[in-house]
């Protein structure tokens, strides 16, 4: 899941630059051997290429019942990867709906 900035839906450069990033970080992706190696490319990705100054990636696992922030970034502005984010969830959590 990629959150993109709005651009005009007619403007055919704009669709070429997005056409661009996918191939981009499409091969990126490929070339990633670990879970931390493609969350580090995504943040990369989403930050420098779509210019977000802020980013934060979530993961939740239903299965083992965990909401984990796994990769952010701190007041600073600065990559942070945090080690204390993990919260265990009920099966019948909001979050699973």
């Amino acid at each position: 899941m990629v959150a993109m900035k709005p651009e005009s839906p007619t403007d055919p450069d704009a669709y070429v630059r997005g056409l661009e990033w996918s191939l981009a970080i499409s091969e990126r992706l490929s070339e990633t051997r670990t879970p931390d190696e493609v969350l580090d490319v995504v943040y990369e990705e989403v930050r420098n290429r779509l210019g977000y100054d802020r980013v934060g990636i979530d993961l939740l696992d239903h299965a083992a019942g965990i909401y984990e922030c796994r990769l952010g970034t701190d007041a600073e502005g600065n990559n942070l990867i945090p080690t204390d984010r993990l919260l265990g969830l009920q099966p019948d959590s909001p979050l699973w709906r």
